[in-house]
């Protein structure tokens, strides 16, 4: 049985997956940031007045769909570390807290993490550059967090998971498919064939992956 932070990051992982397919902001990295940011779900914000629960994963202060939180907190100035209060945005849901992160990411101030979406050590690095946090060493914490838990691995393995499909002809199997971005991939060969065009009129030019059906 997983244990609670892996479950957490699994559970994490799918929302970040669907952000970076959707919007091209780093899986792996966005998932490091809501362990590091919540102690993995443990200490997500909540008002220290009146209990407020914000559905804020990732800290952004401001006001949100739910207003805000009082919450504690520290930041690091001219190398001091120091505890203050501030307002995080508060949602309504996780949903739009994950939204609002990413509305966030598409402002012009974070493009340099939009442009390392393939790298999530870059993207790390950028988060830090861009001033997501006062933290010196953020960058360096959501780093170790992707190697402790093999992050990027299984973000890579997530985002390139092949859906399997069954190709029928007038109702019987006849080969296996593969759904990506909600298109399906099937062995053209194999069809062609099952609908009487002979391997001879199969022409496959492996220099350019090109698979050429001959019908005339």
């Amino acid at each position: 049985m997983a244990d609670k932070k892996t479950q957490f990051i699994s559970e994490v992982m799918g929302a970040a997956v669907a952000i970076q397919k959707k919007h091209g902001l780093n899986a792996a990295a966005i998932t490091a940031q809501v362990c590091l940011e919540t102690g993995y779900g443990q200490y997500v914000a909540t008002d220290i007045n009146t209990g407020q629960y914000s559905y804020n994963l990732f800290n952004i202060k401001g006001t949100g769909s739910a207003g805000s939180v009082l919450v504690n907190t520290w930041e690091v100035y001219n190398g001091v570390r120091k505890k203050v209060q501030a307002y995080f945005k508060a949602y309504r849901n996780y949903e739009e807290g994950f939204a609002s992160y990413v509305r966030l990411m598409q402002t012009d101030r974070y493009a340099p993490c939009r442009a390392a979406v393939n790298d999530p050590d870059e993207y790390c690095r950028q988060l830090q550059a861009c001033g997501y946090a006062t933290d010196p060493v953020y960058s360096a914490k959501l780093i170790k967090i992707m190697d402790m838990y093999g992050l990027r691995k299984m973000a890579e393995e997530a985002i390139f998971k092949l859906d399997k499909t069954t190709i029928l002809i007038d109702g019987e199997k006849v080969a296996d498919g593969y759904l990506v971005d909600d298109r399906n991939y099937a062995p053209a060969g194999i069809i062609a064939i099952k609908l009487g065009i002979p391997q001879e009129k199969l022409q496959w030019d492996a220099s350019t992956k090109t698979l050429n059906i001959i019908t005339k």
